[in-house]
């Protein structure tokens, strides 16, 4: 019993101390829209956007420097939505990475720029047409060692997608496009 006790009273001056070695807090909100812009009998039209607001905070009474916050909103495109190899993707995330000094105790908030898709949902044999937003992931590196993540669904694809970032400015040319076609 009295080693049980000691394993105990052990663990609760270790569990404190392994949560201080990672200097920084994250915390994500993603801020969604979705509307629905008509259609028709067989089909509706909608779009959808997220951009997230990121928060990171130094908690540790040192400066931490050296941190990157590499984010992205991950879209899946329907196979049958283009014929061009070049635009038939699966999944693709779009987003940036931002580089940041933190004072002791100081907190941060990075508002991202929002990410569209525009899809055709059928109403009758479920088949989408066009882009859909499936999720998002955050990660927060120091010195180019990753040190917290948050995926939205945690899932391998969403973390898979992020190893490749896309400008969202390439995405935004791609709705140009795909809008100007005939």
């Amino acid at each position: 019993m009295k080693k049980l006790i000691v394993l105990f009273v052990f663990c609760g001056m270790i569990l404190p101390l392994a949560a201080q070695m990672v200097p920084v807090q994250l915390d994500v909100k993603p801020v969604s829209r979705k509307r629905g812009t008509g259609g028709g009998v067989y089909y509706s039209n909608v779009q959808t956007g997220r951009a997230l607001q990121i928060t990171i905070q130094n908690t540790s009474p040192k400066p931490v420097t050296g941190v990157t916050v590499r984010w992205g909103v991950v879209k899946t495109r329907s196979r049958v939505y283009s014929s061009d190899s070049q635009r038939n993707w699966r999944e693709r995330a779009f987003g940036a990475e931002e580089k940041l000094d933190l004072k002791p105790r100081e907190q941060k908030v990075i508002e991202t720029a929002e990410v569209a898709a525009a899809r055709e949902e059928s109403h009758f044999d479920g088949w989408m047409y066009g882009e859909k937003i499936i999720g998002h992931g955050v990660q927060v590196l120091i010195n180019d060692k990753v040190v917290l993540e948050n995926f939205v669904p945690p899932s391998p694809a969403i973390k898979k997608a992020l190893e490749k970032l896309y400008p969202i400015e390439e995405e935004e040319e791609g709705s140009r496009k795909k809008k100007s076609k005939p």
